[in-house]
């Protein structure tokens, strides 16, 4: 009786959902015509992006850190190849399976390896969940910073530039976020969320950093990467772990879209009660995160 429940509900949720869409069509069509406009990486738009690229005093190597279990093989690809088509050159990916039980997941992405020196694969013997998985990605990786990404989101080609060139311009940086928005089965996008600037207690609130989060490496390993036990809220528990290390110098906005969520069923851009098990998770990371900061002043 619980679970036909539960599948109504979520039925119920999933159709408001969908009529909250149809409401919103004006504003995905308005957002589309401004990304057409403003936001294209196009034959107008690469020079400068191109120059920008020559110009930059440092190029650090930044490891894109993408755990995958039974990825749906059409969207990982999408995944991957908007990695390798950054026009930034200088990234890895690492990638860790977390014992996906489809044999073509693991082929698939042997296969990609050889293609590319730079994608870099561990295959898990034991299903661990994603924090597991994502510190086994992380363990693969060489570079200075560590940029996380889902396996069937995307990046556009100038996301890992703005990157480093936010690096350069903040060498002591420890934390870097960007805007977002959602892409949905036909590769449109919508639903922009434009983020403030750095607000420590914002992060007590929500996850305000999300994607793009690109973290020092060194801070990473400093805090013991990601915690298992807060899977769903996984990103958001590292967020407020790492910024009690850092100074609100250290944590920077980028205020461009750099990270595209794709909208499926099952994920949490298109609904949260598609894993309602995050919710508990990110409450418990918040609670730990205020304990531990109790009458304590951030750096």
């Amino acid at each position: 009786m619980s679970n036909y429940l539960s599948k109504l509900i979520m039925a119920v949720k999933m159709a408001n959902y969908q009529r909250l869409r149809r409401r919103r069509e004006p504003q995905r069509i308005a957002y589309r015509q401004w990304v057409k406009i403003n936001d294209e990486v196009n034959a107008d738009t690469l020079p400068a992006l191109l120059q920008l690229y020559a110009q930059l005093p440092r190029k650090p190597l930044i490891s894109v850190i993408m755990p995958v279990y039974n990825a749906p093989l059409a969207w990982l690809d999408d995944a991957i190849e908007s990695v390798r088509q950054q026009i930034y050159q200088e990234w890895e990916l690492c990638i860790a399976d977390d014992c996906s039980p489809d044999p073509e997941v693991q082929s698939y992405l042997e296969k990609k390896a050889r293609e590319d020196a730079r994608i870099k694969v561990t295959f898990r013997a034991v299903n661990g969940h994603i924090s597991a998985a994502s510190n086994s990605a992380i363990d693969l990786s060489h570079g200075e910073f560590l940029a996380l990404m889902d396996q069937d989101d995307l990046i556009p080609k100038n996301a890992l530039l703005h990157v480093a060139e936010s690096i350069n311009q903040h060498p002591d940086a420890g934390l870097i976020y960007s805007d977002e928005d959602k892409v949905d089965s036909e590769g449109l996008r919508e639903a922009p969320t434009r983020k403030p600037g750095w607000q420590r207690a914002t992060l007590t609130q929500y996850n305000s950093i999300s994607h793009l989060g690109v973290y020092r490496k060194d801070l990473v390993r400093e805090i013991g990467g990601f915690q298992v036990g807060y899977e769903g809220s996984q990103d958001h528990d590292l967020a407020l772990r790492c910024v009690e290390r850092l100074s609100d110098a250290q944590i920077i906005h980028i205020p461009r879209v750099l990270y595209h969520w794709r909208i499926h069923e099952n994920s949490t851009a298109h609904m949260q009660a598609a894993k309602p098990y995050a919710l508990t998770a990110r409450n418990r990371a918040i609670r730990d995160h205020l304990e531990r900061t109790k009458g304590s002043r951030h750096p």
